[in-house]
């Protein structure tokens, strides 16, 4: 039995089925893309990892915002946020979420 890979991904051209707000913002030098979802409860920050974008938590974000506020963003050279030439480094990127918040 073959699996088609492209159903089993969320974020190959689906729409999105809870509400939420992806927003832009300019964050230590670079652009950085988030969404949040949920509007009660503490925040939960998500954060992917390499070679993927804040899209892999689809599934999650969709449970976690029925009683949680969720942000989900994408590192620096990920997704939809900024690809600078440089600075990739844990402490820039630590500095990135800080910015953000």
């Amino acid at each position: 039995m073959q699996i088609e890979i492209e159903k089993l991904r969320p974020y190959a051209g689906f729409e999105k089925k809870i509400e939420e707000c992806n927003m832009k913002v300019k964050v230590n030098g670079i652009t950085l893309n988030y969404e949040t979802a949920g509007d009660r409860g503490k925040w939960i920050t998500l954060v992917h990892g390499a070679q993927d974008n804040l899209d892999v938590w689809w599934y999650q974000t969709q449970e976690f915002s029925k009683k949680y506020r969720v942000l989900a963003m994408d590192w620096r050279g990920h997704g939809d946020t900024e690809t600078p030439a440089l600075d990739y480094k844990y402490e820039i990127m630590v500095q990135d979420i800080y910015e953000l918040w």
